[in-house]
């Protein structure tokens, strides 16, 4: 392992090469430099101002862009690489491999940024020494301490790894130097390398003083302490009144300054004004208004000036006050009364009268400025309406016009009264209702009525008229004439003349009633026409045929009648109808072993026709089959009946055989059937038919048994 002398000289060697990089000397350019090498130039020869005269490695002196850097380098495995200033022109990549670990390749340790954006040499390894014995990791104890400074490690750790950088910071308030190196590294066996800085806190400058103030005595101006600023008496501060000492040796803040005290505009006054009114609403100190009270109002109480003051207050209106003038208690009116109990400037006082009274003069003072009562003192006069005209044809009954008089009005026999029957004077001078005339009485002619006319002339009071209808038209009234009444309304209204309707010829059939009533004849209105249908037919309408004015309220006439029930119910069968209808049809339909009976022309229909159903008397009769055992005897065999549970023999005296027997068959022993098995009745027949050709029982023959062995004279018999 190296000794820790030989790498604390190695370490202090690197910054002392940082420190001196920027030295003016330079070597010259070389010859087939193996990179792309910028514009030489001499020291401050370089024409663009955002480029510098400085020294390139192999290419000499370039000039080299202010702002240039390189790529960020990248990190090495199984090391570490530290970069020194930050990817700048001339800045120093250096690597540094882990314990246990050394570094391969060209130049090992360094590499620089150069001119043309590009790190010098390739990135070394960090390989495994084989050779090296690995020893205990070694360790650094408490990092060294540096005045007014702090590092970036933990406050309270004691001991650090090998490889451990601590990285220093000057305090708030406090500064180092350019040239400083503010890291500390911890290189094995114990040793920090590093750091090498002061910090320093250089404070702040003495302010100036400031116009019409100063900076209250003592003060420091040492980082983190405060002054403040005070005004002379008249001047108010503006802006911050302390100010602190800042690290970078600066006061924070700006300046203040100290401006001329003012006041607003005065206090505002009740029903006062002042005389201090300026274009300007800031007042100087001293500044004296004097107020007075608007018109109206009067000093109460207090001074009536005010002076700003030295802090910008107003100061000397000491319950100034303006308050309104009186008028003094108003006068009263007899028949009347006053409104209002506020006598003072602007208040007013209303008067009114008693009822039956009208008030003559101003009904409203007003409390002037000058203390008096604006307006006419009003007085009450007893109310009066306008002297009412006695109406034409017509008399008043009572008399005068004051207030609360009433008249009334009536009107000669034949006119009548239009308008107020009777008419009050008001509270307002004016009489009650509408005005009265006295006009004629005229009935006016009648509504018309239809089928009849008018006689007479005159429709006043008294005329008389009479009523009269056309002729085949009934009188339906109270009475043939109708006199005018008083009232302008007729003693009796028009009649109604209703017309008569002529009885028609009602075909197949005949009128019932009185003998006046036949074809051809007027009936009146209301008449109800009565008839009869032949036998068969029925009235078309079932509601009664009224003379209604002239037409009737049906066309009478005569209809076929429908049937009065459903067609007769048959047994073993059904019935199909469509409705009980003139001419509507019922079918029947009988049961298996049935057929139809008593309908005519062999049709399963019946017919209404004029009320009752036609075409016979449906029934339903039962069909029997022939007993075999009569009508076909089976020979050398016996007939059977089927039943569910077996069969037993068909006897001859059975005569009912009903639709759906079955027959069976069986021969006697010896014989064979040739035919059917059995039959069925059906509808009345057997089926299959039992005697055409029929089933029979036939005597049964074995066939010829063959010979198995042949006697010697029947062979030879067979030679021939």
């Amino acid at each position: 392992m190296m000794e820790p002398s030989v790498i604390l000289l190695s370490v202090l060697f690197i910054f002392t090469a940082v420190v001196t990089c920027n030295q003016p000397k330079c070597d010259p350019r070389k010859d087939n430099v193996n990179r792309k090498c910028q514009k030489p130039c001499a020291l401050e020869a370089c024409k663009s101002k955002r480029k510098d005269c400085l020294c390139d490695g192999d290419c000499g002196l370039s000039c080299i862009n202010k702002n240039m850097k390189c790529e960020p380098i990248g990190s090495i495995q199984y090391g570490e690489v530290t970069v020194l200033p930050y990817n700048k022109f001339a800045a120093i990549a250096r690597y540094q491999c882990h314990e246990g670990y050394e570094i391969h390749g060209k130049h090992q340790r360094v590499r620089v940024c150069q001119g043309d954006g590009q790190w010098s040499l390739s990135p070394p390894e960090c390989r495994i020494n084989i050779n090296q014995s690995i020893q205990a990791k070694a360790e650094c104890g408490k990092p060294p301490v540096v005045s007014h400074a702090h590092h970036d490690g933990e406050i309270y750790q004691t001991t650090f790894d090998i490889g451990s950088m601590l990285q220093y910071t000057c305090d708030t308030g406090n500064t180092g130097n350019t040239n400083d190196i503010s890291r500390a590294w911890c290189v094995g066996a114990g040793i920090w390398v590093g750091p090498k800085m002061t910090c320093s806190s250089p404070g702040c400058p003495r302010p100036r003083s400031i116009d019409n103030g100063r900076v209250k005595e003592p003060f420091k101006n040492s980082f983190g302490n405060e002054m403040e600023y005070e005004c002379n008496e008249g001047y108010f501060l503006t802006g911050r009144r302390m100010r602190t000492c800042l690290a970078n040796g600066t006061w924070d803040g700006q300046e203040p300054s100290c401006e001329t005290v003012t006041c607003q505009e005065p206090p505002k006054i009740v029903n006062a004004v002042h005389d201090g009114y300026d274009e300007s609403s800031l007042y100087p100190a001293g500044r004296q208004v004097t107020y007075e009270c608007i018109k109206g109002y009067r000093q109460n109480d207090g001074h009536p000036r005010a002076m700003c003051n030295g802090d910008g207050e107003w100061v000397g209106l000491s319950q100034f006050a303006c308050g309104p003038v009186n008028c003094g208690f108003p006068v009263d009116i007899k028949d009347g009364w006053r409104e209002g109990h506020m006598f003072e400037y602007q208040n007013q006082v209303k008067y009114n009268c008693k009822q039956g009274y009208k008030l003559h003069g101003d009904m409203i003072l007003t409390c002037e400025a000058d203390e008096t009562w604006a307006g006419l003192v009003p007085e009450c006069i007893p109310v009066e309406c306008p002297h009412l005209n006695l109406p034409r044809y017509g008399t008043i009954i009572g008399s005068g016009n004051a207030y609360g008089t009433v008249l009334s009005f009536e009107c000669m026999k034949g006119f009548k009264h239009v308008g107020s029957v009777e008419r009050r004077c008001q509270e307002n001078g004016q009489w009650s209702g509408d005005d009265v005339t006295c006009s004629e009485v005229n009935c006016g002619w009648p509504k018309p009525f239809y089928n009849g006319y008018l006689l007479g002339q005159k429709t006043s009071v008294g005329s008389v008229i009479f009523y009269s209808c056309d002729v085949r038209t009934n009188f339906d009234g109270s009475s043939f004439k109708s006199t005018c009444l008083e009232n302008g309304t007729w003693s009796h209204p028009p009649p109604l003349c209703l017309g008569q309707c002529l009885i028609p010829s009602i075909p197949d059939a005949t009128l019932n009633g009185q003998p006046d009533k036949r074809e051809g004849v007027w009936a009146r209105h209301g008449t109800v026409l009565n008839y009869q249908c032949k036998s068969g037919l029925v009235p078309d309408d079932t509601r009664p045929v009224r003379c209604n004015n002239g037409t009737w309220t049906s066309q009478p006439k005569c209809t076929p009648a429908a049937c009065k029930g459903p067609p007769p119910h048959i047994d073993n069968g059904l019935r199909i109808f469509e409705g009980l209808k003139h001419t509507h049809r019922a079918k029947y339909i009988c049961r298996n072993g049935f057929q139809i009976l008593g309908i005519t022309d062999h049709s399963p229909y019946l017919i209404c026709l004029y009320g009752s159903w036609s075409g016979g008397t449906p029934k339903c009769k039962e069909f029997y089959c022939p007993n075999p055992a009569v009508e076909a005897p089976l020979e050398n065999g016996i007939i059977y009946k089927r039943v569910n549970n077996g069969k037993f023999q068909f006897q001859k005296y059975i005569t009912t055989i009903r639709h759906g027997t079955r027959l069976l068959f069986i021969c006697d022993p010896g014989f064979i059937r040739k035919g059917p098995s059995g039959a069925t009745c059906v509808n009345g027949t057997w089926s299959p038919s039992i005697d055409n050709p029929g089933t029979k029982c036939e005597e049964q023959n074995h066939p010829e048994f063959p010979k198995l062995w042949m006697a010697e004279e029947e062979k030879n018999s067979e030679i021939p």
